[in-house]
C-alpha cells in the first residue's frame, strides 16, 4: 500500500475513503476478509493496523475511540467498497431509501451513538452489499466520525433530508 501524499498532510474525508476503498480492492484478499470479520470494539487485526498506519497517520496518534470509529468505517468499506460511487446522487441517505431500508431501522441509525452507532454502521455495510446499492461511502464515514462532535446534528439532518426526499419523490 503506497500513500500518494505525505503522511502528515491533511486529506479530505472523501479522499481518505477513496484511498481505503482502493487499497482494499487492490490489496491482499485476506485483508478485506479480515476487516469484514472485524469487531469495531476490538480492532485487533493486522489489516486494520496496516491501513491505519498508511492512511490515518497524523501528527498525533489516534485515540482508542477514533480507532474504533475507523475500524467500523473500514468494516463497511470491506463489505461495500465495490459499490462506492462519488456524488450526491449516491449519497448514503439516497442509497438507503433506494434499497428500501425501513423507516424504523433508519430512525434507529439516526438516533444511535457510541457503540450502538458502530454496530448499526456495520449492519448497514452488510445490507448495502446484499442489496448491491451504489453508495458514496463518505456518508457513512462522516456519520460515524461526527458522533459527539459539533457537526453531528448537521450530518444527521443531511442524511435524513436525502432519505426522506427520495421516499417522498417515490410516492
Amino acid at each position: 500500500m503506497t500513500e500518494a501524499t505525505a503522511p502528515n498532510e491533511p486529506r479530505s474525508l472523501e479522499s481518505l475513503v477513496g484511498s481505503l476503498v482502493t487499497a482494499l480492492a487492490t490489496g491482499p484478499p485476506g485483508d478485506a476478509a479480515s476487516l469484514r470479520r472485524l469487531d469495531a470494539a476490538d480492532p485487533s487485526c493486522a489489516a486494520f493496523w496496516k491501513l491505519s498506519s498508511a492512511f490515518l497517520s497524523t501528527a498525533r496518534p489516534l485515540s482508542e475511540e477514533e480507532e474504533r470509529r475507523w475500524a467500523s468505517v473500514m468494516n463497511v468499506i470491506a463489505h461495500a467498497g465495490g459499490l462506492h460511487r462519488y456524488g450526491r446522487e449516491h449519497s448514503l441517505g439516497r442509497a438507503l431509501a433506494k434499497m428500501r431500508l425501513s423507516e424504523l431501522r433508519f430512525t434507529r441509525l439516526l438516533r444511535a451513538s457510541g457503540h450502538a452507532l458502530l454496530r448499526e454502521a456495520q449492519i448497514l455495510g452488510r445490507l448495502l452489499a446484499a442489496k448491491a446499492e451504489p453508495v458514496d461511502l463518505t456518508g457513512i464515514a462522516s456519520l460515524v466520525l461526527s458522533d459527539g462532535r459539533s457537526d453531528e446534528e448537521r450530518v444527521r439532518r443531511n442524511l435524513a433530508r436525502d432519505y426522506f426526499g427520495v421516499l417522498r419523490s417515490d410516492d
